[in-house]
């Protein structure tokens, strides 16, 4: 990942007009900000794994962390641990992030953690942006040196008082309880640079950035914060710094965030918390919870956790949002296409998967095809697409040099859009049907159900439900199938492999015995696992066309 990426305009303009006046760029240090991690009090039950868990290849540390554990219990510091095992392979620095963690008693109620970088710098070499704060850590990543090599970069401290944590890192946390390793995963965050300087004082004054010799400066996260008609907060001549109009904005509901990876990752700008009464330690610098509840992949850094919530996983929007500022992060995208075929199939239907690949981004995208055959076996092929452009693959599994049938996963070093058409070759042509190409935190995890409604099973359709582990483990689901009137015509369990796609085909017919059901519902629960794609298909027996049925939450 190149490191030019850019602050915005406003930070170069205010660098111009500093420079203009012969101002110098010395080197600038003040305290970094806190950020507080709240409970809600009740449960929301969700599971999103860690990307590792359905990686290709084995995650490799590109950064080295090292905490310094002030009356932490043993099994506090292992899921710690387990939190600082993450980040160091999603993050890329030269220089070694020191992090001083305390289990505190000091910290109020409810009020699960807190974290910040201990400094905010300026003007330092490598720095891509003068007059702009950088966190400790990212500082010293851009800088190749460490800027205080005496403290640490991070502080964050933990709620001992607290008396329902979780300590488990399997992410089955219980009802109740509250995921200490998802505590950990987002302070984290906020101490390498999820962080802002924005506040609301007790008089109603907005503000941003630090004074220092050469007038006030913003910080990194600043600079990427709009409203809705995408005026900057920095915008002085719309928002004066400090005022009451600066207040309005920053306690509006309505701020996004405009950094060029984040937006196009996030295929739009990511909306941030911005409550109409300012949140101390959580306005400003944190997603919002209502566009990403619990259990959305992008969900971590949300103000707030619940109980039997665990999420492994910082979100690619997070991850992007870091690099907006200037860190280098994991720039590997997984896309999942639950099912692809090349073969023959019922009445002689031949089916074909054709594959779209838009690469949304600024910069060329290099791809990794794994096609996962059903027998287990993995065949790849590499390509690349231009930035903007699209590149459709009309028979994937043939393009990998594979046949039959199986589940495809797409691994990018850009945020693309993947697409694809299934369908029925015949003399004719089918329209075929689309699935979606989504991450393995879209999936479903354990405790979680959908629905498949408006299947049909008769003598001019037939109904299929397909299942696809991207995880690497075993999953387990159960399946009820409801006729149009709601009621239970069969009732069973499945077990899926890692990485494979099963397709149970006509359940209605083959296990209900039932070829009259129009209108027919499935529920299907994940019992054990995460990330299962699941999805049905509706066929007609006379054109071998297939419809996709989504899955419902």
């Amino acid at each position: 990942m190149n490191r030019a990426l850019r602050i915005s305009c406003l930070a170069v303009v205010t660098a111009l007009a500093l420079a203009s006046v012969g101002l110098a760029a010395e080197r600038q240090m003040r305290p970094g900000p806190r950020t507080v991690l709240r409970y809600t009090g009740y449960d929301e039950p969700a599971f999103v794994a860690p990307r590792s868990a359905g990686a290709p290849i084995v995650k490799v540390q590109s950064a080295n962390i090292e905490v310094t554990y002030i009356d932490f219990t043993p099994e506090a510091q292992a899921a710690f641990q387990a939190a600082v095992d993450i980040w160091s392979t999603l993050v890329s620095s030269p220089v070694t992030i020191r992090v001083e963690a305390t289990w505190s008693s000091d910290l109020g109620e409810n009020v699960l953690g807190s974290a910040g970088a201990n400094f905010v710098w300026a003007n330092f070499t490598g720095a891509p942006e003068l007059f702009v704060f950088y966190t400790d850590a990212l500082a010293d990543s851009l800088s190749g040196e460490d800027q205080n090599p005496d403290d640490p970069d991070i502080e964050a401290e933990f709620n001992s008082e607290f008396s329902n944590w979780y300590f488990g890192t399997d992410g089955n946390t219980p009802p109740g309880r509250v995921d200490f390793m998802t505590a950990v995963l987002h302070e984290l965050c906020h101490g390498l640079g999820f962080t802002a300087s924005a506040t609301v004082d007790d008089e109603g004054q907005g503000s941003w950035g630090y004074d220092t010799e050469v007038g006030v400066l913003p910080e990194a996260f600043d600079a990427f914060v709009e409203n809705g008609t995408g005026t900057a907060v920095l915008d002085e001549d719309a928002f004066p710094n400090p005022s009451t109009e600066l207040a309005d904005v920053l306690q509006s509901n309505n701020l996004y965030w405009n950094g060029p990876r984040a937006v196009a990752v996030a295929g739009g700008r990511p909306r941030l918390y911005a409550p109409a009464i300012w949140d101390p330690g959580s306005s400003f610098s944190h997603l919002n919870e209502t566009t990403y509840p619990a259990g959305h992949p992008d969900s971590l850094m949300t103000p707030s956790i619940s109980g039997a919530e665990a999420i492994h996983d910082p979100g690619q929007i997070a991850l992007a949002m870091l690099e907006d500022t200037g860190w280098i992060t994991d720039t590997s995208y997984s896309y999942w296409v639950a099912a692809a075929a090349n073969l023959t199939g019922k009445n002689d239907s031949r089916w074909r998967t054709s594959l779209g690949l838009y690469n949304r981004s600024e910069a060329p995208a290099t791809i990794e095809l794994l096609y996962r055959r059903n027998t287990g076996q993995t065949d790849t092929r590499s390509l690349s697409v231009p930035a903007g452009h699209q590149r459709v693959i009309a028979d994937v599994v043939a393009f990998v040099g594979a046949s039959r049938s199986g589940s495809l996963e797409v691994v990018s070093d850009q945020p693309l859009i993947v697409g694809s058409r299934t369908y029925n070759l015949s003399d004719t042509g089918t329209f075929g049907q689309y699935l979606d190409g989504v991450r393995t935190a879209d999936g479903v995890s354990a405790g979680q159900s959908v629905f498949l409604t408006m299947l049909e099973q008769s003598p001019d359709f037939r109904c299929n439900i397909g299942f696809t582990n991207t995880s690497d483990e075993e999953a387990g689901v159960s399946v009820v199938l409801l006729d149009n009137e709601g009621v239970e015509v069969t009732a069973y369990s499945l077990t899926i492999d890692p990485g494979v796609n099963r397709q149970d085909n006509q359940p209605y017919l083959e296990r209900g015995g039932r070829n009259d059901i129009r209108g027919g519902t499935a529920i299907v629960t994940v019992e054990s696992g995460s990330g299962v794609l699941i999805y049905g298909s509706v066929i007609d027996q006379l054109t071998g066309d297939a419809t996709t049925i989504p899955p419902k939450r």
